[in-house]
This record gives structure tokens, C-alpha cells and sequence, in this order.
């Protein structure tokens, strides 16, 4: 009998399985916080982009309840106190950072992120 026809697989098969299953796995665990993270971003950039926001001339501290409120509904680690809103003409001035466990099984991993809007700052 040849090899194909014995009906073994090959080792190198079951190894690459396990290779695509484990990088499935850590996409599948990785990427939602990376996505809902820079959702997040985009909110803080609209304080200092959407003209209705700043023709409304919102409160810093309505600013930062708004952003903690998206933070909890995007279920990212933030507390309120994470989040510094300042005003500096018409722009907002906001600064958070904060930090995403993400959990592997094997190891817990970090994402790390230092948003400053405007980004200039």
C-alpha cells in the first residue's frame, strides 16, 4: 500500500490544525477590544470635530460623563477619574489611558492605550 492510501494523516497536517486553531483563537480573543477601543477614540475625536458638539459648548464635566457612559456601554476598563477633559479655546482637551487584560488561558496579555485629543497634544 502507498502511504496516502493507509489512511494515516500526515503529522504535519495535525500540526498546522492546531497552528490556524491557535491563531484563530487569539484573533477571535484580541481583536474585539482593539475594535471597541478605537471606537472609543472616535467618540473623544467627535468632541473636537462635530460642529454640534461644538457649537453646544458641553460642559467638561457633561464631557467626561458622556465619555465614561460610552466607555461602560463599549465595556472598556475606564473609570470616570481615568478620564481628563479640559477646554482650551474651542477645543476639548481630553486625555485617557488605560489598560485591556486580554485573557489567553495560557497568559493574560495587556493592550495598552494613551489617547490625547487632539492628537497634537
Amino acid at each position: 500500500m502507498r502511504k496516502k492510501e493507509s489512511g494515516r494523516i500526515a503529522f504535519g497536517l495535525i500540526i498546522f490544525i492546531l497552528i490556524v486553531a491557535g491563531l484563530v483563537f487569539f484573533l477571535f480573543k484580541y481583536v474585539p477590544p482593539k475594535v471597541n477601543a478605537m471606537q472609543f477614540k472616535e467618540e473623544m475625536n467627535r468632541f473636537n470635530t462635530d460642529p454640534d458638539y461644538k457649537m453646544r459648548r458641553i460642559p467638561q464635566e457633561k464631557v467626561q460623563e458622556m465619555l465614561y457612559q460610552k466607555a461602560q456601554e463599549l465595556k472598556l476598563p475606564i473609570e470616570k477619574k481615568q478620564i481628563i477633559v479640559g477646554r482650551t479655546g474651542e477645543d476639548y482637551k481630553i486625555e485617557v489611558s488605560f489598560q485591556i487584560p486580554i485573557d489567553l488561558k495560557i497568559i493574560t496579555i495587556y493592550q495598552k492605550y494613551e489617547f490625547k485629543e487632539p492628537r497634537n497634544l
